[in-house]
């Protein structure tokens, strides 16, 4: 096929041909040397080995075929590079967390990951880069020596091309692409029918209503209790167990035998911003879903009610510390866009002057622990007394590996293992942060979880110390109470039971509902995650990988799910799902060179109307987690997007003065330079308490009853004049764009800003003659 031809300049098939095509398929098969990762079963290797022969075939063809037609030259170069990298990829990846191209890798995609990449497998690459460099000698030294005929080159091009094509095993060329179709494919799900939602609703497995972030109502006890919240990296329960390495966790172990742990808690997840989504969020998440959101870098989940909007609703002040960068896999945007107050990582550290030790990525564990204690201090020495919420994030436990070099060596450890240097060196430095907070009396009336974030990867270190774990979910879950007044259920739960379940522990009322999660103190016979499904641990299913074609059509969800109603329950599932990633946003300015405002409310059964460039807002607004018709009467307060919140539509009604005691508090935590748009439609129920008054007064807003509709408008700087109020007997209408900016009234400098004082001082009788609000 190469060569036809016996004299002349044309040689015949020979040493340097099979030299060209041999240097071709051993380059092409060097890259699974780079890994630990090997294939588990003799089709993995008969699929590696048959895709690379054609592969080399193809690009013998193509660089013989270059020495007749120079242009192929750079094109055979570039082939060869992007192959090798692809597959060096692929296999750098499967030694760092035993998958290949899924949907995790597309997620986790960006310049942090690639920094990671260059700091763990440095010498790797270099020694990568040596090997090519030697091969392509070889291969430009072999492919002199061999001159063929055109048709000879052509023909062989297309004969391994149509193989690679169509013969039935997949390249890691063709599994990059075909997943990253898939991938890309899942990221909108769809929108849901009528028939989808009822046989959602039907499963009797997900919960379709009060989710919404803006319909929270979220109140304390008289003592409200903290929470520190640890989530250990990729922390199986096994570690734990009594197994063949002995005194591998004896620090956790002790606190699992004083304390007691949930013995039946499942992960939810199989990476960390999934982990942390799910278990704050009380949701399966799709990671498609999710890499999109962090792609668009706009907001993650804006309108779903999770565990830190409640806290928040609820009074508490929230801190995140983590080691590694903040803004990796979107984590920081999550976090600021769900209500925590600071978010710290590596970049804060950084400029602290930490530095990274230990092979560690970011802060090393030890160091992040000592930080944790003294913020925790700083936290408790509030003045205000106001409750908190630290989460922590640690590193250690990521494969492969990253022990402290404070941490005493584990003496049983077999070969050296940097996992199990890991896990013995977690299990430390946990013992450690609990002692120090208990010796300075900081658990006294804080709530401490401890747990794992996710399943740990499958690689082969993995499997040999813990042979069980691919079908074993458990996760550590270990609470230490104020009271310890609660005892352990011995029913399986899901990770993204944890928001409820805390809730319920830290006593908090409030009216939101999770999609997935229920608190692990209600009854629950059935369980869901991407992974698996089942009544109990011991009687799992798991997914059949060579599962075919699943009809998408409805026809029931009903328990016990088969491998196909377990698909379709997830797709619907995330179809809902992607409705609360919606971006609620407006452009910049309510009233700029670019936009233009226009409000009107009147006194009947008309809906309100709040419109920017045209495009309706008031049919963003709910109540209790169902779309609300703007056309009741209540107040209705439209909050733009800023650098550190996504946009918030907020409806108060007039049945109780308890709204309007809340809409006083959201107004109040308000930063001044903050751009709203607040509008009353009137109604009969209430008149105006005197905390509302007083605040809408120094807005410069001076006639104060509900008989009238009224629109206040602030266009973010009330010391520079930019508030602006109307109201009517009949309605009102502002519209307000760049050439009518001027007319925007201008407030009493005396009294634009708001005096927080004076306004708690009036809410204090409300609050004293409505306790239970």
């Amino acid at each position: 096929m190469l060569i036809t031809t016996t004299t002349g300049k044309h040689s015949k098939p020979g040493f340097w041909t099979l030299a060209l095509f041999l240097a071709c398929a051993l380059l092409l098969v060097t890259p699974i040397f780079f890994s630990s990762y090997r294939f588990d079963n003799w089709l993995g290797t008969f699929e590696f080995a048959v895709t690379s022969l054609v592969l080399a075939l193809f690009l013998t063809g193509l660089r013989l075929a270059s020495v007749h037609y120079r242009f192929l030259k750079p094109l055979f170069w570039t082939l060869l590079a992007f192959i090798f990298m692809i597959r060096l990829t692929l296999f750098l990846v499967l030694d760092f967390s035993g998958e290949g191209f899924t949907n995790n890798f597309y997620a986790h995609i960006s310049l942090q990951a690639a920094d990671v990449a260059l700091r763990e497998y440095t010498p790797t690459l270099i020694l990568a880069l040596l090997i090519f460099a030697l091969f392509a000698k070889a291969i430009s030294f072999s492919s002199g020596k061999t001159v063929v005929k055109p048709a000879s080159a052509l023909v062989t091009i297309s004969v391994s091309f149509l193989l690679f094509i169509f013969i039935p095993v997949k390249s890691p060329e063709q599994q990059i692409l075909y997943n990253y179709i898939q991938f890309q494919g899942l990221m909108n799900p769809g929108e849901l029918s009528q028939q989808d939602i009822r046989e959602l609703e039907q499963s009797g497995l997900v919960t379709l209503e009060g989710n919404d972030k803006s319909s929270i109502i979220a109140t304390t006890g008289s003592n409200p209790e903290n929470l520190i919240l640890v989530y250990l990296e990729s922390f199986h329960l096994a570690f734990t167990d009594d197994g063949p390495f002995v005194d591998l966790t004896p620090n956790i172990n002790q606190l699992k035998g004083k304390y007691g742990h949930h013995s039946n808690w499942l992960s939810s997840a199989d990476a960390t911003m999934e982990a942390i989504i799910s278990t704050q969020c009380g949701t399966l998440v799709s990671t498609p879903q999710g890499s999109n959101t962090f792609a668009n870098t706009d907001s993650i989940l804006p309108r779903l009610a999770c565990l830190p909007d409640i806290l928040h609703s609820a009074g508490y002040y929230q801190t995140f510390l983590g080691g590694f960068d903040k803004n990796f896999s979107g984590k920081n945007l999550f976090l600021k866009d769900h209500s925590y107050d600071e978010v710290i990582g590596w970049e804060e550290w950084q400029q602290q002057g930490f530095k990274s030790r230990d092979g560690y990525w970011g802060l090393p564990d030890d160091e992040l622990f000592i930080q944790a204690v003294k913020r925790s201090r700083e936290l408790a020495s509030l003045a205000s007394g106001q409750p908190y919420n630290l989460t922590l994030l640690t590193l250690s436990t990521h494969p492969p590996g990253f022990a402290a070099s404070t941490c005493t060596p584990y003496a049983a450890n077999p070969n050296d293992s940097k996992l199990l240097e890991a896990i013995h060196c977690t299990d430390q430095l946990v013992g450690k942060f609990v002692e120090q907070l208990q010796a300075e009396n900081l658990l006294e009336n804080t709530l401490l979880v401890i747990t794992g974030d996710h399943d740990i990867f499958n690689l082969p270190e993995v499997r040999e110390h813990f042979p069980e774990l691919s079908t074993d979910p458990r996760l550590l879950n270990l609470i230490i109470a104020p009271d310890q007044s609660f005892s352990y259920p011995k029913q399986v739960n899901i990770a993204y039971d944890m928001a409820p379940t805390l809730l319920d522990l830290l006593h908090i009322n409030h009216n939101i509902r999770f999609i997935w999660g229920t608190s692990t103190f209600a009854e629950r016979q059935y369980h869901v995650s991407r992974r698996f499904w089942g009544g109990d641990t011991d009687k799992l299913e798991f997914p059949d990988p060579g599962l075919g074609y699943c009809s998408t059509q409805g026809e029931g969800i009903t328990i016990p799910l088969d491998d196909c109603e377990h698909k379709r329950l997830l797709k619907l599932a995330d179809s809902y799902l992607y409705g609360f990633y919606a971006q609620k946003t407006v452009p910049p300015g309510l009233c700029d060179a670019d936009n233009e405002l226009q409000v009107e409310v009147k006194t009947g059964p008309e809906p309100i109307s709040i419109k920017v460039l045209g495009s309706e807002l008031a049919n963003y607004f709910a109540y209790n987690g169902r779309p609300l018709k703007p056309e009741i009467a209540g107040f209705y307060l439209f909050i733009k997007a800023s650098a550190s919140t996504a946009s918030n539509f907020y409806y108060y009604g007039l049945d109780h003065v308890y709204w309007q005691m809340q809409m006083v508090k959201t107004l109040m935590e308000l930063d001044i330079s903050d751009q709203f748009v607040l509008v009353y439609k009137p109604g009969n129920e209430l008149e105006i308490i005197e905390p509302l008054e007083h605040l809408l007064l120094n807005y410069g807003f001076k006639q104060q009853n509900l008989e009238q509709p009224f629109i206040l408008v602030t266009n973010g700087d009330p010391d520079a004049s930019q508030v602006f109020h109307e109201r009517g007997e009949l309605g009102v209408v502002i519209k307000l764009h760049s050439k009518k900016c001027e007319l925007l009234i201008k407030a009493d400098p005396g009294n634009s800003v708001i005096e927080r004082d004076i306004i708690d001082e009036l809410l204090t009788p409300y609050i004293n003659k409505f306790p239970d609000i």
